[in-house]
């Protein structure tokens, strides 16, 4: 918005005395959402604290600055550059805020998520299911397809990332392509195909259209691929089409020929330079283009060798876009690993890993284990609010975790409530 602000203001400057500026604020929390007031006038708004926060916030920031809440800056991780602006008093708030101003996104929105160095914990045999498929391609030479199933925060991710560091190590000649899907992306048409090729070839998602459309061309070339339709078909997927582009003139059909020819024929030259990995993250957000054209990749790539990864979560519905992407693939080339809640043992080596010296309190221990439910997000969450809360202080080397506090006070993590919310949707969608 602030970009495209920057461009209105460019665009009419003869029109206006004074540009136009808009104001940011950004918070995070528990809201209520949905439709209010009589049948006759209902409108859908949000109420809450955090909404609140957020206005005096974007009150408080200068034309065109992003103020956030340190929930939210929290929350982004390492994904984002900001700026303290110190504690500021806001209306209505008896005590003050802190604040902070973004300044700069790092990287995508996909490798934002936290990094742990605590080895894999509770998925060996998972993890040992992916690494034969992935010699199972090598060896035979063909491909290979595995959905990975799971709810929110049950360690899909992880276990991808586990699998990308076994690669690196075991099999450095095989090169894991990644594309993923967000929860806004849902109506993007080919957004997560894009992102694969973007990925695929070295391309900035934030570079600016032109600069995209160079690389695009160069990245191209220099794997062979000298073909001007290819290179206008994924021009447009990435939204940089220019305007004299023939795919403009075609009917959707042909145009849905065009970009799928051109997808495939990128990824099979990939192939041809050794074993791939084609990973395809949070497909329940999936747009339905991306879906269509993942099936003509399963074709397309048949006797290349691809291991295809899946991630999804469960979903109720039997049109839901994973099923119609599984219901298109071979059962000898398809496996599925779904992932299910952590035992209570496994739980508890989780919680020891993440927080060294905490065996001399079993019950401290326990009582985590009991609010994680079998969820590493869930455990991994309430740790760390106990420690931003002083309920659990680190020592220093060679020493302990110390516990001030009783466990049963905190609340529940801000970030767990988006998982507890999934949950619910998933039972009411399911009709229990």
């Amino acid at each position: 918005m602030r970009e495209a602000l920057v461009g209105f203001n460019t665009e009419h400057a003869a029109l206006r005395s004074k540009p136009l500026g808009m104001h940011f604020g950004i918070n995070s929390g528990l809201v209520i959402a949905g439709g209010m007031g009589l049948e006759a006038r209902r409108e859908y708004t949000v109420m809450g604290d955090p909404v609140n926060v957020a206005a005096r916030l974007a009150a408080q920031a200068p034309a065109g600055s992003i103020f956030v809440g340190a929930d939210t800056r929290r929350l982004v991780g390492s994904g984002f550059a900001f700026d303290p602006r110190g504690a500021l008093s806001l209306e209505g708030r008896a005590q003050h805020v802190d604040v902070f101003e973004l300044t700069a996104m790092i990287g995508t929105a996909q490798n934002t998520r936290p990094h742990t160095e605590t080895a894999l914990i509770g998925r060996a045999d998972e993890l040992r299911a992916l690494q034969d498929l992935r010699r199972d391609v090598t060896e035979a030479q063909r491909p290979r397809i595995v959905a990975v199933i799971g709810p929110a925060g049950i360690g899909k991710s992880r276990l991808l990332d586990e699998f990308q560091r076994w690669i690196a190590d075991d099999r450095p000649n095989v090169v894991v392509l990644a594309g993923s899907a967000l929860p806004h992306t849902a109506t993007t048409p080919y957004y997560v195909i894009a992102d694969l090729v973007r990925r695929s070839l070295g391309i900035r998602e934030l570079d600016a259209p032109a600069e995209i459309r160079r690389r695009l061309e160069a990245r191209l070339q220099q794997r062979g691929i000298n073909d001007l339709a290819a290179c206008d078909a994924l021009a447009t997927i990435m939204a940089v089409e220019s305007d004299s582009s023939p795919l403009r003139e075609m009917t959707p059909r042909d145009r849905r020929a065009r970009i799928s020819k051109a997808v495939v024929n990128v990824m099979r030259s990939m192939a041809t330079l050794g074993p791939r990995v084609l990973a395809f993250e949070d497909l329940h957000w999936a747009d339905d283009q991306s879906i269509e054209l993942m099936k003509d990749l399963f074709t397309g790539l048949s006797d290349s060798p691809v291991l295809f990864v899946t991630l999804t979560r469960p979903i109720a519905d039997d049109d839901a876009r994973s099923r119609r992407v599984e219901a298109h693939l071979l059962p000898a080339t398809h496996t599925r690993l779904v992932l299910t809640e952590l035992r209570d043992e496994t739980c508890v080596e989780l919680v020891r890993a993440l927080v060294p010296g905490l065996e001399a309190s079993p019950e401290v221990v326990q009582a985590i284990v009991r609010k994680g439910q079998g969820n590493p997000f869930f455990v991994q969450a309430v740790i760390g609010t106990l420690l931003d809360q002083g309920v659990l202080v680190r020592g220093g080397p060679g020493e302990g975790t110390s516990v001030h506090g009783e466990i049963s006070e905190v609340s529940v993590p801000d970030t767990v409530w988006g998982v507890l919310a999934e949950r619910i949707d998933r039972v009411e969608a399911g009709g229990a």
